[in-house]
């Protein structure tokens, strides 16, 4: 807090400096960190075998795209970093009533098993089945 010439009180962030000993590489992510929002931890439960899987099965990345939208938060298109990240909060509920804890990676046959049922489920609401 700074005292201005009129009298009134203003907030000037100090500028820190490198610390002695920091390397290029420090600061770069020390920067990283400030402009680039920390991704919810539900982002993290994907694992590259599920993407992979995944990508395997072009028959259900439609139905994948529209479970992105339908876990993503509220909002999501208003806040950073503008993506449809699942919603913590749904994605340990979620694992919670699964695994019996919040805890976990998801597994890879039971995502693939959820979008192959919301596939078949979406076709049969459509068809009016």
């Amino acid at each position: 807090m700074e005292w201005s010439d009129s009298g009134t009180r203003s907030y000037r962030p100090q500028a820190s400096s490198p610390k002695k000993g920091s390397t290029r590489h420090d600061l770069a992510a020390r920067s990283s960190q400030l402009l680039l929002p920390r991704l919810p931890s539900a982002i993290h439960m994907i694992t590259r075998s599920t993407t992979l899987a995944l990508l395997r099965r072009p028959a259900i990345w439609p139905t994948a795209v529209g479970a992105v939208f339908a876990f993503a938060r509220p909002g999501w298109w208003r806040r950073i970093p503008f993506l449809p990240i699942p919603d913590d909060e749904l994605m340990r509920w979620r694992t919670t009533t699964a695994y019996g804890s919040d805890d976990v990676e998801l597994v890879t046959e039971d995502v693939v098993a959820y979008l192959e049922w919301r596939q078949r489920f979406t076709q049969g609401q459509t068809r009016g089945g």
